[in-house]
């Protein structure tokens, strides 16, 4: 079949052109920090040794190889390494389990960004002209723009082979489509997208004739990428994305349905497997290799659905909480039903699955009373940016009786690859400890930052920290979260006795309500590929394939311990008021050992503070370097016309060459924007008053100490009350005074005070929120007579 014409290049296509050249460009003026574009082979070979080609940018003088898996799977030797390219020999263990997993290449400068991979027991073979000689194989090509890449294979009349291509599921924008022909070049079959794996797609195929068939493989719009690696598996094996159910206890034989392919297998962990996300190695009794699916292990067993449970009358019927009802909608419009009893009083906690599974379902569950009435409805909820997250809510049980959960795709789609699983669980008191510092290179003697939210349900107490599989010498500080408090930015710090090199650390929270003792692990979000950025310099939510990682990649942090440095960098104050509209100055202060000489340079990012050359931007700075000479250096950071009251973190990023390696500090402070003035209302007001009353209101003014100009009271009028329409605080002055009198006949109620106030900031208006406070007009009680 020749080739089909390349599409129509729209005003999509050229956005899409530009935000791509916009973050080329930004990321080529970013610090000299190792980056990876892509993986040659993108596949590790379990139990052989394995050349594998790192290609990027910043990646001279290379070290070693970090990989989310435990380091007694691979034995690494780098071979050579330049600025674009480095050659690196890594022997994969036979037991290393099959999947999808991170990598981050360490060089004297610091660690790379994460890298996924697969490992396989497949070795890479090269596509050629000539058909492939034996079945199964793996291919290791690229995606090029406009580029066919054609495989040639035979198949026998009846036989069934399966296709499965990783390339989007590698974090690339790589949109992959695979089509079958003949030898006559009629098209035998297409395959685009499987939902569930993003834009890749697996299948099988049964061949009616014997014949030399040619694989097509290309991007789906004809874009492309030498780093859009695809690893693409072609062979007798599961083709398969889902399985029934998704979890299994730690150390039972669990049987668990392929519903795509209408068969079975049998998975067994260890009984100390933790539990989690994990990728088994799933291989049917006559397959010729084996594939690998997301399972979880948990300790709560499986509630399978049992069909026909389309409606009430017929519910797969749940005995006990907690439970993890699990099933499959289809076909389309297919929906099921669970019932369970519930008592008054219960909390219940609702989450489903969809994505971690690798479903194509996008869930809605209707929660219903034993007379159908609905009681709660959960879909997708949207996070700020865009991006969605799973659906999930709770629910506190208002009387005992028999509820309905009705489970439907909420498109009214089903398939086999539908699959779904619906944790409940009573409420409980949890931490959540989320983090964007995936990974730290950390100088000996020296430390960098580790700041992380934490989300507290019904925690508010002291949270204790600490770390897990930590190097010697290697400290966190703090060590507690304070209570009611839910953010910090801590330290990680390396003592001149810690090990250099690799390891994977951490960090473990731990509260206590009553006697219950909660913990909780600090996951990050690391980012695979470069994230998308607009003409305005604005960040573009994640792609899903760059937010549903790995579980191994989310666990833990890369920690690279490095020699020390000859220098250090404190920021003198924590925290910086900046008036809105004017400018302030933050010093940086910096220490050399004796014959270091080199300029240290700065830039501060974070929140709306941003590059100067960045217009949509609020907030910028200014930073000389530091010299031999000039130790400490003035940060002056300046506001734009629109920016917004807020309390936010800056990163400040040192940089400074030490010979031939770049080293890289970061330390933070807390950027406060507010206006110039505040007027408050000093002494509080009164609350109440009788009719025939009166008071003094006193309005004072709060200054920052750049502003010294006068203020604009304008008061809001109230029908039949004598107020002054406008008062001034003159540049002298810090307060205005006057007299409120309430009339005997004055209208009995609430009535709210609102005052407005003005200022001449720099070149700007300020405008604070207006101030405001209720009076209730009440008439004192009449006496009783006696």
């Amino acid at each position: 079949m020749p080739d089909l014409p390349p599409p129509k290049v729209t005003a999509m296509h050229l956005r899409l052109f530009i935000f791509t050249l916009l973050a080329v460009a930004l990321a080529s003026t970013a610090q000299a920090e190792p980056f990876i574009e892509h993986l040659e082979p993108p596949a590790l070979t379990r139990g052989q040794a394995n050349k594998l080609t790192i290609v990027g940018s910043e990646l001279d003088r290379a070290q070693q190889l970090w990989f989310s898996l435990p380091e007694k799977f691979f034995q690494i030797k780098v071979q050579s390494s330049a600025l674009a390219r480095a050659e690196v020999e890594v022997n994969v263990a036979a037991d290393c389990p099959l999947g999808i997993y991170g990598l981050r290449l360490a060089t004297e400068d610091g660690l790379s960004n994460l890298q996924l991979f697969a490992v396989d027991e497949l070795p890479p073979t090269k596509a050629t002209n000539e058909p492939l000689q034996k079945l199964p194989v793996a291919i290791a090509g690229d995606l090029q723009a406009a580029e066919v890449d054609r495989i040639r294979f035979t198949a026998a009349a009846g036989e069934q082979i399966s296709f499965d291509i990783v390339c989007s599921r590698f974090g690339s924008d790589a949109d992959p489509l695979l089509t079958i022909v003949d030898e006559h070049g009629k098209r035998i079959v297409q395959k685009d997208n499987s939902p569930g794996i993003f834009y890749d797609c697996v299948f099988s195929h049964t061949f009616k004739t014997a014949g030399t068939y040619t694989l097509e493989v290309r991007d789906s719009r004809y874009l492309g990428s030498p780093h859009w690696q695809y690893w693409l598996r072609i062979g007798k094996f599961a083709a398969a994305r889902v399985s029934l159910p998704s979890t299994i206890l730690p150390g039972v034989a669990t049987k668990i349905a392929l519903p795509e392919i209408n068969g079975e297998v049998e998975v067994t962990t260890a009984a100390d497997q933790p539990l989690g996300n994990f990728f088994p190695a799933v291989k049917r009794k006559d397959d010729s290799v084996a594939t690998w699916l997301p399972l979880t292990v948990s300790a709560i067993a499986a509630i399978v659905e049992s069909e026909p449970n389309d409606t009430r009358d017929s519910p797969t019927h749940v005995a006990t909480i907690p439970a993890s009802l699990q099933g499959v909608l289809n076909p389309a419009g297919d929906v099921d039903c669970f019932t369970l009893y519930l008592t008054k009083g219960q909390k219940l906690s609702l989450r489903a699955e969809t994505k971690t599974i690798q479903s194509a379902a996008d869930l809605e569950v209707i929660l219903l009373d034993r007379t159908g009435r609905e009681m709660q409805r959960m879909d997708d909820v949207t996070l700020p940016g865009g991006a969605l997250e799973e659906a999930a809510f709770n629910f506190n049980v208002g009387d005992d009786g028999l509820y309905y959960i009705q489970v439907r795709d909420l498109s009214g789609s089903g398939s086999p690859a539908h699959a779904y699983r619906i944790d409940i669980a009573p409420q409980q008191p949890k931490l959540e400890l989320k983090s964007e510092i995936s990974a730290l290179s950390v100088p000996l003697c020296s430390y960098q930052r580790l700041p992380f939210a934490v989300t507290r349900t019904e925690c508010p107490g002291l949270i204790e920290l600490s770390l897990v599989n930590a190097p010697a010498g290697v400290t966190l500080e703090p060590t507690t979260i304070p209570e009611g408090v839910n953010s910090l930015d801590c330290k990680l710090r390396a003592a001149n006795n810690s090990p250099l090199g690799l390891s994977s650390i951490q960090v473990l929270a731990k509260t206590k309500v009553g006697e219950q003792e909660i913990t909780a692990a600090l996951t990050v979000q690391p980012l695979v590929d470069r994230q998308l950025i607009n003409v305005d310099l604005i960040k573009h939510a994640l792609r899903e394939n760059q937010r549903w990682l790995p579980a191994t990649c989310t666990r833990s942090i890369a920690l690279q311990i490095t020699p020390a440095v000859p220098f250090t960098v404190e920021l003198a104050a924590p925290e910086l008021v900046l008036p809105r509209y004017q400018q302030a100055t933050a010093t940086i202060v910096t220490t050399r050992d004796n014959g270091f000489a080199e300029p240290i340079s700065f830039t501060a990012i974070g929140g709306q503070c941003g590059e100067e050359k960045q217009g949509r931007k609020q907030v910028f700075a200014r930073i000389a370097n530091a010299t031999k000479e000039e130790a400490s250096v003035p940060a002056l950071f300046i506001s734009r016309s629109l920016a917004n009251d807020a309390s936010e973190r800056i990163d400040v990023t040192a940089v400074a060459k030490q010979g031939p390696r770049t080293v890289t500090l970061q330390r933070s402070l807390q950027l406060i924007v507010k206006p110039g003035f505040e007027v408050t209302i000093d002494p509080p007001p009164p609350t109440t008053l009788p009719p025939g009353s009166n008071f003094n209101l006193r309005l004072a003014l709060q200054r920052l100490p750049s502003f010294a100009g006068p203020v604009e009271i304008e008061v809001q009028p109230i029908s039949g009350l004598q107020l002054p329409e406008k008062l001034t605080i003159a540049a002298e002055a810090n307060s205005t005074e006057f007299a409120v009198t309430i009339p005997d006949d004055f209208r009995q109620g609430r009535h709210r005070f609102r005052f407005t106030a003005t200022g001449q900031v720099g070149n700007f208006q300020e405008e604070p929120r207006p101030k405001e406070f209720d009076l209730e007009v009440k008439a004192p009680p009449m006496e009783k007579k006696k």
